[in-house]
């Protein structure tokens, strides 16, 4: 028997789905964190854990980089928020502050277009 939780975060903003997944692994230990870039533009923000009782976590959270201002590479590659480069198909290795630092500049990102919105309107 595997003693195992999935959870695939979908609801919410980008940003409060990539947040939801951080505040998870709060509470958890031997953290490792990923992202990955699919084809489709698709971020995926992955976290394996465990807890106290040897639990075992596996936490997912997808996201459009269009929701961080992507802009294209010449290589197939996007930069998130001027910030960030993924390449296609490449998972890497991130700390909790580089996710958290996308949620931040996620939200930044968000509320910017809410308030050319609202202009516009």
């Amino acid at each position: 028997m595997t003693r195992s939780v999935q959870v695939e975060f979908a609801s919410g903003s980008a940003s409060d789905r990539l947040g939801s997944l951080l505040l998870w692994v709060t509470r958890l230990d031997g953290v490792t964190l990923t992202w990955s870039l699919h084809a489709d533009h698709t971020l995926i923000v992955t976290a394996t854990a465990r807890n106290a009782a040897g639990l075992k976590f596996d936490l997912t959270a997808l996201a459009a980089v269009s929701d961080f201002e992507a802009t294209p590479g010449r290589d197939g590659s996007v930069v998130l928020a001027g910030t960030f480069r993924l390449t296609p198909s490449v998972a890497e290795s991130v700390t909790f502050e580089e996710v958290a630092r996308l949620v931040h500049l996620g939200r930044a990102v968000a509320a910017r277009r809410h308030v050319a919105g609202a202009t516009a309107a």
